[in-house]
């Protein structure tokens, strides 16, 4: 029995292009984005998992994953970013409810892509994080 290879740098989904790492990660190690296409290896022991049932939240500057589990539209308000001591959190967020939008909300002055968004499918993730003109950038 032979068998094969497939080796690329490179892949794409939905319009998005990721490039791959050139190394394994550690055991237990899970692949992320920084939210501009490069996937990298992390310690999964850094990412704290919130699960959401109720109308609105107040994301924590703690929080990593963020589930809406709540039937019914719901408000996640993210924290300032100024209250980050390095512009460098990022949220994956998703929406595994039957019914509902979930909508991403900026709190004081920051601004979210211009202006609002909402996760309107289930069982669609969104990535948040904060750009490098200093504003929430919302990435599906």
């Amino acid at each position: 029995m032979s068998s094969s290879v497939l080796t690329v740098d490179k892949l794409k989904s939905g319009g998005s292009t990721f490039s791959i790492p050139t190394t394994d990660g550690d055991n237990g190690n899970v692949l992320v984005t920084n939210g501009s296409g490069i996937l990298s290896f992390a310690d999964i022991e850094n990412y704290t998992v919130v699960t959401v049932n109720s109308a609105t939240y107040s994301v924590q500057t703690t929080d990593t994953i963020i589930e809406v589990i709540y039937d019914g539209d719901c408000s996640l308000t993210l924290p300032e970013i100024s209250s980050f001591s390095q512009p460098v959190k990022k949220y994956l967020i998703s929406r595994t409810s039957e019914t509902g939008n979930v909508h991403i909300l900026a709190s004081g002055t920051d601004v979210i892509n211009a202006g609002a968004f909402s996760i309107s499918s289930i069982n669609q993730g969104v990535n948040v994080y904060i750009s490098a003109a200093g504003q929430w950038r919302c990435l599906l």
